[in-house]
């Protein structure tokens, strides 16, 4: 059979805010402290997954240095897993480090005159990375990557990325937005345009090029790429890339096509919250509400903040219409504002359910999920959920601030389906393309997946659940996984389809699929009972790396110069390795020498303790450190220490360096970049921490001299540390004269 495919994707442009914007506040362009100039987009999909790399270059027009928030909206089922800054030419890109111990470096790096830059998820799929310094007249680029599957529909394929957060009141302009296109796999379309605008396109064999150049463009609400295509497209398909002795495996299936009961014939409680967090928000609630009544013949609504506000009809006594003029009276009489309880809510809807003999009806519960009066404990939530879980609950997730793992488990539980809207996105298009086939799609379920010439080693769930006419993805692990290997699934009602393998080196992100779909499962976990050490390491573990960032990492970007694991002194040797799922790790040093590392059972780390042959001098080398995991699955990385044993060289002053007593002093220190701390000791036992002061050019105290301090001479000592430990001290004078 032939199939006409349409495809739509929309793409990103970041924004960098004032450091002290509200959330929700709305900005205009005037007041943003740089302007993005331009933009450069390259797009790769290959079989409905997309590779999007942004890099794009922002102005400060300021007669000052400018510092901002750079913040963009991912949609749901997008990762970061790339970051880079430039300082000049320079490309600096980012390392994927626990969080805590990123924001950690990333202060004392600015603390040194550095400009870091470091990317962390702010709440579920909006990222922020702080930018700082920019300065005056110049410009900064920033480069992001991000990816993941685009879901397909009935053949149809609709991606929405917003280009900006939704509180930007003006249209946005680029001076220059260049973009790349490049598919493979499924190429054979017929037409590629961007916002209309057709792109001339390069064939070969199954791979399609096109790009484009625009000069002085304003950003339309929505960056469109349309493309369709004819194409026999297989129920199910598999793609492997071998890692090792590890394959790991994208399996790709779309359940054929059957609608369950019609839209109208199902019945539907929408759960409608009205409360202050969404109040910014309340036109797409109430819009989304208004057409799922539409679509329902049989419809109630409990709209709830503190209170609960119900919409309850009887089905047989009025015509559609009617119910729908009823309803939008009532929407329009409702005023968002107060706290959100949503226990209470649900209880209300499961108690009118019971009332009317525990009749299954669809929930579609509109939130952003958090709840802030009556009891507001998740495990409560679940608790009452547990008990009504034939009952599936759709969740449309809006807001910028959601609570997406104590969402995502109710759906999960019920059967139902998450849905994120995130700020800026086209809920228009997400409602009509998305929500309501979700809503009213058939649910089916797999009874087994096995691998003919291979053996899986990782699958979770156990089971996966999909929806007719909609692509889902499996991903697997594999072990000894031969050329001919296929995959077979067999669904509910005795269905079985069969697919080769097609093991492919270049596919790269596969193992990233894999590790990211782990993370969702120890996510859900952890929502469910709660932080475990061992689960938060894993985390932590399969984001450095398959290189993504997770609620528990972040992208670091510094220069590697001063981004070292570790700088160490002859007489302290050790090399530290965060493998705590590894059961042995090895580490080779430039000199011939082998050690296994011993495990600290504290911290976690494993930790190589060795001596610096006397031969070697002071300077940077770099060790081999190959890891074993519990699967036996071995993988290598390099890790770079100097050896270092100079100490830090600082200058010292005082100004003024004549003062009376009571009046204060500001202590300068001018420090190399490998310097960490500098402390200075006053002559009234004060001890003083240094901090990068950017007006002066050096790290500074502000010292208020005691008044019981007697007139005379006195020296102030100044002690720097570097990051091997090394150990430098100065001093310097001041005079204390006499008070008036």
């Amino acid at each position: 059979m032939i199939l006409l495919f349409l495809a739509t994707a929309i793409f990103p442009i970041a924004i960098i805010f004032p450091p002290d914007a509200g959330p929700g506040e709305k900005i205009s362009i005037s007041e943003l402290p740089v302007e993005p100039i331009e933009a450069n987009i390259d797009i790769k999909i290959f079989e409905n997954y997309a590779t999007i790399s942004l890099i794009e270059t922002f102005r400060n027009p300021q007669k000052w240095n400018e510092e901002g928030i750079l913040k963009f909206t991912l949609p749901e089922g997008m990762e970061v897993f790339g970051f880079a800054t430039w300082d000049g030419p320079q490309r600096i890109s980012g390392v994927i480090m626990e969080k805590r111990r990123a924001v950690k470096i990333y202060d004392e790096l600015r603390a040194r005159a550095i400009d870091p830059g470091i990317l962390l998820p702010s709440s579920a799929n909006i990222f922020t990375a702080k930018i700082v310094p920019i300065y005056k007249f110049a410009t900064k680029r920033v480069e992001i990557v991000c990816g993941g599957m685009l879901p397909e529909i009935d053949d149809k394929v609709f991606f929405n990325f917003p280009l900006a957060p939704e509180n930007i009141q003006d249209e946005i302009s680029l001076k220059r937005l260049k973009i790349s296109v490049e598919l493979l796999g499924r190429a054979n379309f017929k037409k590629l345009s961007i916002s209309g605008i057709e792109i001339p396109i390069e064939r070969k064999d199954s791979t399609a090029k096109g790009k484009i150049s625009l000069k002085d463009f304003s950003l339309p609400s929505a960056l469109t790429i349309e493309y369709e295509f004819f194409k026999n497209s297989p129920l199910l398909s598999a793609f492997a890339y071998p890692d090792g002795e590890t394959t790991y495996v994208m399996a790709l299936f779309t359940p054929p096509q059957e609608k369950s009961a019609s839209p109208q014939e199902t019945p539907v409680d929408i759960l409608l919250d009205i409360s202050a967090s969404v109040a910014n928000y309340e036109d797409d609630i109430f819009t989304i509400a208004r057409k799922i009544a539409q679509i329902s013949k049989n419809f109630n609504c409990i709209a709830f903040n503190d209170s609960i506000f119900e919409f309850f009809q009887n089905t047989q006594s009025i015509y559609q219409k009617q119910r729908i003029e009823k309803f939008n009276k009532f929407i329009e009489k409702l005023s968002p504002g107060w706290g959100t309880n949503l226990l209470l809510a649900l209880s209300k809807e499961y108690d009118k359910i019971d009332a009317q003999n525990n009749e299954k009806r669809n929930i579609v519960l509109i939130t952003d999920g958090v709840p802030s009066v009556g009891e507001i404990g998740e495990k409560e939530i679940l608790s009452i959920i547990e008990k009504h879980k034939k009952n599936p609950v759709f969740i449309i997730a809006i807001g910028e601030d959601v609570s997406e793992g104590l969402l995502k488990s109710i759906a999960e539980k019920t059967g139902g389906e998450y849905i994120r809207i995130a700020p800026g996105e086209d809920f228009f298009k997400i409602l009509d393309r998305k929500i309501i086939p979700l809503i009213t799609r058939k649910s089916i379920f797999t009874d087994k997946i096995s691998v003919e010439g291979g053996k899986i080693i990782s699958q979770f769930p156990e089971k996966y659940r999909f929806r007719s006419g909609m692509q889902g993805i499996i991903p697997l692990a594999l072990k000894d996984i031969d050329r001919n290997a296929t995959i077979s699934i067999s669904i509910s009602g005795s269905e079985n389809y069969t697919a080769p393998i097609t093991i492919d080196s270049s596919l790269s992100f596969i193992p990233r699929i894999w590790a990211k779909e782990r993370v969702n499962y120890l996510l859900r976990r952890i929502a469910d009972e709660g932080e475990k050490d061992r689960w938060v390491d894993e985390i932590v573990a399969l984001s450095k790396k398959f290189t993504f960032i997770t609620p528990y990492t972040a992208f670091l970007a510094a220069p590697r110069a001063v981004l070292r694991p570790r700088v160490i002194q002859p007489r302290d040797p050790k090399i530290v390795v965060d493998a705590p799922d590894a059961i042995q790790v090895v580490v080779d040093f430039p000199w011939g020498e082998q050690i296994i590392a011993t495990k600290n059972r504290d911290n976690n780390l494993w930790e190589a303790r060795f001596f610096v042959p006397q031969h070697i001098e002071q300077g940077e080398y770099e060790c081999t450190i190959t890891i074993t995991g519990a699967d036996g699955t071995q993988w290598q990385q390099r890790q770079k220490f100097i050896v270092d044993t100079t100490p830090p060289q600082i200058k010292v002053s005082i100004v003024p360096d004549e003062a009376k007593a009571g009046q204060t002093v500001e202590l300068r220190a001018y420090a190399p970049q490998d310097t960490r701390t500098i402390i200075a000791k006053t002559p009234d036992g004060k001890r003083l921490d240094l901090r990068w002061n950017g007006a002066v050019g050096a790290s500074t105290a502000i010292w208020k001299i005691s008044r019981k301090l007697p007139a005379g001479e006195y020296e102030i000592k100044f002690i720097a540390t570097d990051f091997a430990g090394n150990q430098s001290e100065q001093s310097t004078k001041i005079k204390i004269k006499r008070s008036a």
